[in-house]
């Protein structure tokens, strides 16, 4: 029985051992996994998101619709280039982005062409130099297009250098010999033209567009200027080369303006103009009063917009008359609030067959001038575009925290199956739990083997006996502090007289003697002897 009681309370303490490891091991692991994060990947890939979308509310844009298509598509600024969005015809969706390479400040050109966008950059590009200039083409559901050209460079902003004219693109700059370069895109053809072959001039200095007469705003001209002979005037091709001499237009009108009356805004009066006599001939007859008016010439009419009354929150209005300014119209479009920034350089008005193209940073809209249909897209729709998804990246973020801060079997997986702190912990807790785990088996398949040959000796005819300690002889194993101690016994079995050794702890403080007994189990047909009870 106290045999029985020792293994039971060895495997007793073995098991606490067992249970108090674990319970270390649960406590490291618990706090490991509270402050483990498992979506940290995710969670920085949806605040990026979500800052891109955010910033994308809050950047510079520009809107407009894709002839024939008449999708919504919106440009905006990024840091060295610019992210292309087109909608769908509802503009409720993104279906594709493209990136366009630009300087920091974002300047482009952007002219209407009869299936798409033909787009003017200069880059930002270290390897072509920041001033190279980029010509793209763009049509609803295609990759975007870089329109090849020779090497073509602008120093001063891209819009002092070139200008669109009826759709096409005309700008000026230089070369990679830094010889001063005419260009032109016209129905996506890129001309280049050397200023001093077209002219004969040999000492051109500068060149740039001309934009400061009335002529400047219905002709593209440059203006040259000579080491020697300052402003000059050559009518060549691709577009005239313009002098500061008044004396020069009548012979600039005759040559490229089908019709010298034409209407402008001058003096903030919607007028008709002589180009020829340079005069006023009468200003144009309102149906209600125009205030801050801007006029628009395009290849069949003039458009003209402004505002109903002097303050900043009045209606915008506008008309549309032909190019000399009769046959005066209202322009029936809804009051968009893309009109409101109308006398932005960013709005413009652009003719294609039928049908007006209105653009500005706040909207965009389309107007057929047959069925006087109007189709617009203002920032607010935009903004609500992007809203949608920012809220459920939002609430995505939200969960993911949640399941960070929380505990669960998910958590539990990911951190042993993913961290190397995780991983850690299991193997020192595997480590740890398998020795006393180890222990604990072999102490008990040694009892049980150890019974189960007791039994087989009470089977063998074996009984319990007292056997007398004749000789005792110390080894050198210790365990709890008893010493292992190796007796000699002798006792009588049918009357022999037999001798065996046996191996038992004992206790320091109180060791067994010679002529101390025991209590054995001796097994005759194995010749084997069990231990049973110690010194008494």
């Amino acid at each position: 029985m106290e045999e029985n009681q020792s293994a039971k309370f060895s495997c007793l303490l073995f098991l606490f051992i067992i249970l108090f490891i674990f319970c270390i091991h649960v406590a490291i692991l618990f706090a490991s996994i509270r402050d483990y994060k498992m979506h940290t990947e995710e969670i920085s890939l949806l605040q990026s998101d979500i800052q891109t979308l955010s910033n994308q509310k809050k950047r510079n844009r520009l809107f407009y619709f894709l002839p024939n298509h008449q999708h919504p598509v919106v440009l905006m600024e990024e840091s060295s280039s610019i992210r292309m969005q087109e909608l769908n015809k509802d503009g409720s969706d993104i279906i594709q982005e493209q990136i366009l390479d630009s300087d920091p400040f974002h300047h482009m050109i952007v002219a209407y062409q009869k299936d798409g966008l033909a787009i003017v950059t200069k880059g930002a590009s270290v390897l072509e130099g920041n001033n190279h200039v980029n010509f793209y083409y763009y049509e609803s559901g295609q990759p975007l297009k870089k329109l090849d050209s020779q090497p073509f460079f602008i120093e001063t902003y891209l819009d002092q250098s070139a200008k669109v004219f009826n759709n096409e693109i005309y700008l000026v700059g230089k070369d990679e010999k830094e010889d001063f370069i005419a260009s032109s895109m016209i129905n996506l053809t890129i001309q280049m033209h050397r200023l001093a072959d077209e002219t004969g001039l040999q000492q051109v200095i500068s060149s740039k567009l001309q934009n400061n007469s009335v002529i400047s705003n219905l002709v593209p001209m440059i203006e040259i200027q000579l080491y020697d002979f300052g402003l000059q005037t050559v009518k060549n091709q691709p577009f005239p080369i313009a002098k500061d001499h008044r004396s020069d237009n009548k012979n600039m009108v005759q040559h490229y303006v089908h019709d010298p009356v034409v209407a402008i805004v001058m003096n903030n009066q919607f007028v008709q103009y002589d180009l020829l006599n340079d005069e006023i001939i009468q200003p144009i007859e309102m149906p209600e009063p125009l205030y801050d008016p801007k006029a628009f010439s395009l290849p069949d009419y003039t458009v003209v917009i402004g505002k109903s009354s002097p303050t900043k929150s009045s209606e915008v209005i506008g008309f549309i008359t032909n190019p000399s300014g009769q046959n005066l119209q209202p322009l029936l479009i809804e009051k968009g609030n893309f009109l409101q920034s109308y006398d932005e350089k960013t709005f413009n008005v652009t003719q294609m067959g039928k049908q007006l193209y209105l653009a500005s940073e706040t909207g965009a809209g389309v107007l057929d001038l047959v069925t006087n249909e109007f189709i617009s897209y203002s920032e607010k729709q935009y903004d609500e575009l992007l809203l949608s998804p920012i809220l459920k990246k939002e609430t995505e973020l939200t969960r993911l925290h949640e399941e960070d801060d929380g505990l669960s079997i998910q958590k539990f997986f990911h951190f042993i199956l993913n961290d190397s702190a995780g991983k850690g912990v299991v193997l020192s807790f595997s480590i740890f739990m398998a020795f006393p785990f180890l222990l604990v088996i072999i102490s008990l398949v040694v009892h049980h083997h150890k019974e189960a040959n007791m039994k087989k000796a009470y089977r063998h005819g074996g009984k319990k006996q007292i056997a007398t300690i004749e000789n005792i002889d110390r080894t050198r194993i210790t365990a709890n502090d008893d010493s292992q101690v190796n007796l000699t016994i002798v006792f009588a079995h049918q009357n022999e007289m037999i001798k065996k050794e046996v191996k038992m702890y004992a206790d320091i403080l109180y060791p067994p003697q010679i002529g101390d007994t025991v209590q054995i189990l001796y097994d005759p047909i194995l010749d084997k002897v069990f231990l049973l009870k110690e010194t008494k």
